[in-house]
């Protein structure tokens, strides 16, 4: 799979569009000699392993600014080849609808005094938590909400080290029938799964859950054959789209993240979306601070960026400093464009993973 944005900026907006012949304008243009380069299932996913917690607690990195009212909203599109699996990232965020301070950090559950979430958030939906200032200003985890101005967390974000007063942002998580539609479509339908496009959501331990767009226009769970309604998929992670009928290209809409992430890695193969919808490099995308270096690709945690005809470029930290080419074990002579997602093959242990968007975002 290949995408790459070209922007235009207006006042308060940024409308993206995949136009494969000219991110090199847009970066020189807009954002600074810059190039372009998730899932979930229906019942909450815990993304913070007890392994997880105490790397955050330990390693807490602080992005500073919390984010600004007037959000950069545009659009991409992205091109699902056929006859292959392709690795896509939610790079577009839905529009916040809840925000402030955090008066209580508890194990399961947080708290706005101030929040008044009865008016604004349904009971039967999925949220995207993120914390936007203090040391873990970045980290995103899903919420519900049953009642009250409490929020729970399938993830303890008090032993994670988030702490009391931070700010935050709530967003719905989109769902399958808002991302990819249902009676129209970019995803072929099948009476079957056996002949419709699957989608693989990771399961945040290693597997993944499989849905396909049944030919009566609703979604399913391709192991149970099941209605599957109203699944949300969370913008940082990454999922997999078995295309087995022809290419088409799926057109995302949304709010622009413009400060750093952080999204739980675990050992093994991950699905990661690259979050920003342009101008991300495996040079700046700040993995290096995170991923396991080694002398060789065997003890290196390996980046695998799809090449839009069903093979992928291999890359790893060499231990002195360097991303190198895994095939050719030679370093880099130039910055390595990210798709939309990219698998990180994890050898280390699971932590948290914080990332930053291009310098030139600052400017959004």
């Amino acid at each position: 799979m290949s995408c790459e944005v070209r922007c235009t900026i207006f006042p308060g907006w940024l409308h993206c569009a995949c136009e494969i012949a000219n991110w090199l304008l847009f970066a020189l243009e807009f954002l600074g000699n810059r190039r372009v380069a998730i899932f979930r299932k229906p019942e909450m996913k815990s993304f913070l392993s007890h392994a997880l917690l105490v790397t955050l607690a330990a390693t807490a990195t602080s992005f500073g600014q919390t984010e600004a009212k007037t959000k950069p909203v545009g659009y991409e599109s992205i091109t699902l080849n056929a006859n292959q699996f392709n690795v896509v990232g939610l790079r577009l965020q839905g529009a916040s609808v809840a925000s402030g301070n955090l008066e209580t950090i508890g194990t399961s559950s947080v708290t706005d005094n101030e929040g008044s979430f009865a008016s604004i958030l349904n009971a039967s939906k999925t949220y995207v938590l993120e914390i936007t200032s203090g040391s873990l200003s970045g980290l995103t985890v899903e919420a519900t909400w049953t009642s009250g101005n409490v929020l729970n967390t399938p993830d303890n974000l008090s032993a994670a080290g988030v702490a009391t007063g931070v700010t935050y942002n709530l967003r719905p998580a989109l769902t399958l029938e808002e991302i990819f539609g249902t009676t129209s479509s970019p995803l072929a339908k099948g009476f079957t799964s056996a002949s419709a496009d699957i989608i693989w959501i990771p399961n945040g331990s290693g597997n993944y859950t499989r849905y396909y767009l049944h030919s009566s226009s609703a979604w399913r769970n391709v192991s149970t054959n099941t209605a599957a309604p109203n699944t949300p998929v969370v913008y940082t992670d990454g999922l997999l789209i078995e295309k087995r009928s022809s290419g088409a290209t799926l057109t995302l809409s949304g709010e622009v993240k413009t400060k750093g992430s952080s999204f739980p890695v675990i050992t093994g193969m991950n699905v990661v979306s690259t979050i920003y919808p342009a101008g991300v490099t495996l040079q700046n995308f700040g993995l290096e601070d995170d991923v396991q270096a080694g002398f060789t690709s065997a003890s290196a945690d390996i980046i695998w960026v799809p090449n839009g005809s069903g093979g992928y470029g291999r890359y790893y930290r060499h231990s002195g400093g360097n991303w190198r080419n895994v095939d050719t074990n030679t370093n880099l002579a130039s910055d390595v464009a990210l798709t939309s997602g990219v698998l990180l093959e994890r050898k280390g242990v699971a932590r948290s993973f914080t990332v930053t968007p291009p310098s030139s975002y600052s400017n959004l």
